[in-house]
């Protein structure tokens, strides 16, 4: 038979052992991350002045591009005046991957208006979209500043050497993807490399859509040799230029191709399977060992009695004899208490006197400590 403090033990082991098996299969699939990623220049260059013809231009500009971002994923526009110098440029651009981005770039408008008051030029950069002004014209010129680079403070745990032969291979990939995109899209590649059987590098690179495919190529390539050098040996970096955008992480930070989503409602099964096994698997065996715990009590309960009926009938007495010997088992004549029950002080009409140990409820292995009393009391 099974204790009852065996049931328990199997218990906390069977759930421990489920939740490491659960822990384990969260990780099956790549963390995706929500990156706070968000960095604006406000350019030293000129300035305008308040309420000048500048600042007019500037916020019918912003207006415009914020009348687009629920319609399209790239604008560019220009604001022009009566004088050249008022004229305004402006673009936003959500990452590629992205097939909307409004709220980012709604969020960018409102950051760039409270940080770079007065600037006549500025950008920002944000996990999901660029959005710059400007008194230049910039659309279709390859630029480098204002840069940055932006890498993982965590090293790169493994052999170096083949780390970096595996990112430049992913380098070079998006490098001709992006740049194989037509003229007037935006220009980007998302790619998935591997570096052994359980690590990846997850890729993305992009230009702006207006940049020739010689100007895209030169602007990726530049960033990438900036990357490789800037983040050399960490698991994770990006360099972001007006004109162009590179980055690398060791998780999933992009949503798969559409061709690809199809494959993550069987991924999603084969988890919901294997985190379901054992759930039930532990249920049913806590069930057995529950029911199994409770055929021994009554087995117990049972047997003792029929023991001490079997063994000591000719000791035992009617319940009603011995109330009225006990006076109904009153507190007066109550001489003791031990773990299984009370002691109480009793009489027979005969003058005969009577010790009586009256068991606690429900006291299974008090009625067997009983019976192993009686039968020394015998046997002395």
């Amino acid at each position: 038979r099974i204790s009852q403090n065996m049931v328990s033990v199997i218990r906390l082991k069977l759930i421990s052992i489920l939740m490491f098996y659960l822990l384990g299969t969260l990780n099956v699939l790549p963390t995706e991350t929500a990156s706070t990623f968000r960095h604006y220049d406000c350019t030293n260059k000129a300035k305008f002045s308040p309420k000048s013809s500048y600042q007019f231009n500037l916020n019918k500009l912003l207006s415009k591009l914020t009348s687009k971002i629920n319609i399209t994923n790239y604008y560019n526009t220009t604001v022009s005046g009566t004088n050249k110098r008022d004229i305004v440029y402006g673009l936003f651009m959500c990452n590629g991957y992205m097939e909307k981005c409004g709220e980012c770039v709604s969020t960018s408008i409102q950051t760039l208006k409270s940080k770079c008051v007065f600037n006549k030029e500025a950008i920002i950069w944000t996990h999901e979209c660029l959005v710059r002004y400007s008194d230049k014209f910039f659309p279709n010129t390859p630029e480098k500043w204002p840069s940055r680079c932006v890498r993982k403070s965590e090293d790169y745990e493994g052999e170096l050497d083949s780390f970096n032969k595996v990112l430049s291979s992913l380098m070079d990939d998006l490098l001709t993807e992006a740049n194989e995109a037509p003229m007037d899209s935006i220009k980007f590649a998302v790619k998935k490399i591997t570096i052994s059987e359980d690590q990846h590098l997850f890729g993305f690179a992009q230009c702006t859509p207006y940049l020739s495919k010689e100007n895209c190529k030169k602007c990726l390539r530049d960033a990438m040799n900036f990357l490789q050098t800037c983040a050399r040996g960490k698991t994770g970096g990006r360099v972001i230029y007006p004109s162009c955008i590179v980055r690398y992480d060791h998780y999933l930070f992009f949503p798969l191709p559409r061709g690809k989503r199809k494959n993550l409602g069987v991924i999603a099964s084969i988890i919901f399977f294997h985190a379901l096994v054992p759930v039930i698997v532990l249920f049913f065996v806590c069930y057995l060992l529950h029911r199994e715990s409770r055929k021994d009590l009554k087995h117990r309960k049972g047997n003792c009695g029929e023991e001490i009926s079997t063994e000591l009938n000719s000791l035992q007495f009617e319940l009603r004899t011995i109330q009225e010997a006990t006076n109904k088992f009153s507190d007066d004549n109550k001489i003791g208490e031990g773990g299984f029950g009370a002691v109480y002080k009793g009489g027979f009409s005969n003058g005969l006197e009577i010790a009586v140990k009256r068991l606690k409820k429900n006291s299974s292995q008090g009625a067997i400590e009983f019976k192993k009393e009686v039968l020394k009391i015998i046997g002395n």
